[in-house]
């Protein structure tokens, strides 16, 4: 018979703080299964295993996949960004994590903490370094200059695009520069 209500959570909260005693004496294929499951949709033990310093997010698999690059999810995937997993690792074939997911939403939700960490920057770094790029196409297809591209983010959902936003504004772009769909950054 399984508990319920309070007494469920009593025997969770008791198995809870025994995890990070008992970790080192549970074979790799048992922590492998509790981090996956923490990662899947146990935030309790996510949570546990994250302060125990027991989830190593880096942690590579026999072709040099991280956690990250098996990310099965959007939720997985997100939680993995949120404690710290290198979005630019690349496995043993030279492949992102944001490439090999084998979930489509888990692909997007990298991709997007990808290019806030990694491919935005460079493209400031780029645009300081040379300020003739600022109103220059970084998408050839639409047109679009880096500041339609910030300017469609999500900046409370990304709020490290606000830094780049303002870095760019600071060089100046021209606002009313149309793409090839005659869209400015403000429309």
């Amino acid at each position: 018979q399984t508990a319920s209500g309070p007494a469920r959570d009593a025997l969770r909260g008791g198995f809870l703080r025994q995890v990070p005693q008992r970790w080192d004496r549970l074979g790799r294929e048992h922590r492998d299964h509790l981090a996956g499951s923490a990662l899947a949709q146990d935030t309790d033990l996510l949570r546990v295993l994250a302060e125990a310093g027991l989830l190593d997010v880096a942690d590579r698999d026999a072709v040099g996949n991280t956690r990250l690059h098996r990310a099965s999810d959007d939720g997985q995937a997100k939680r993995l960004c949120e404690l710290g997993a290198d979005v630019a690792a690349r496995n043993d074939e030279g492949l992102l994590p944001h490439e090999t997911a084998p979930c489509p939403s888990a692909r997007s939700v990298i991709k997007e903490h990808y290019d806030t960490q990694v491919t935005f920057p460079t493209l400031l770094a780029a645009i300081q370094h040379d300020p003739r790029l600022v109103d220059a196409p970084i998408d050839t297809g639409t047109g679009d200059t880096f500041l339609h591209t910030l300017a469609r983010s999500n900046l409370s959902k990304h709020p490290q695009r606000k830094g780049l936003l303002e870095g760019l504004l600071a060089l100046g772009p021209d606002a009313s520069k149309a793409n090839k769909a005659k869209e400015t950054p403000l429309h």
